[in-house]
């Protein structure tokens, strides 16, 4: 739902409070947290979820909401370094790859795993279709997180957001960044 339209998915979090008995921003930030601590992204053994955890943490900051804001500078930055690093890595042992794009495989076949059980069926043909569409396969990290970042600072105003982003940062972490979404 991140991917698709990150405003619904803060309006779907903002309606399930009074059901929690909860101010909305209190479940957002309940469930920021979850995301954190309990989700463990690096526990997450899989690359391309790790990607698409990376392109959500993207597109969730276009929200502006302030438990986004707040963690932009160090969670999200954070998850976006290690993503960015691990591509990068992948690439120095493959140089025809595209640069800092999909790596784990060449992406014009599903893994076995994704086609089990449906061979020689129109099942087959829907997953493959889903495959190559995904994207995580399709879209390049570095290009994706500097548009969001983009629209966040657009949203929020220059100034709000150096305020949530640019001032927070560790500045080596900022280099980092910058350098990485520069290529």
């Amino acid at each position: 739902m991140v991917m698709q339209d990150p405003d619904v998915f803060v309006q779907l979090v903002a309606s399930a409070a009074p059901a929690l008995e909860q101010p909305p921003q209190e479940t957002f930030d309940n469930l920021m947290d979850v995301w954190w601590r309990n989700v463990q992204f690096d526990s997450m053994a899989e690359s391309r979820h790790r990607k698409m955890t990376a392109m959500s943490m993207a597109n969730l900051a276009t929200t502006a909401q302030p438990q986004v804001m707040d963690r932009l500078a160090t969670e999200i930055s954070n998850i976006w370094l290690d993503v960015l690093a691990e591509i990068k890595e992948a690439e120095a042992d493959d140089p025809d790859n595209p640069p800092l794009h999909t790596y784990w495989n060449d992406g014009s076949e599903p893994p076995h795993y994704w086609m089990r059980g449906t061979e020689n069926t129109l099942e087959e043909d829907r997953r493959r279709e889903l495959w190559i569409k995904d994207p995580v396969q399709t879209i390049k990290l570095t290009k994706y997180i500097a548009e969001k970042l983009k629209i966040t600072e657009a949203k929020t105003g220059k100034v709000a957001f150096d305020q949530a982003f640019t001032d927070k940062v560790d500045p080596t972490v900022l280099k980092q960044l910058q350098e990485a979404l520069a290529s």
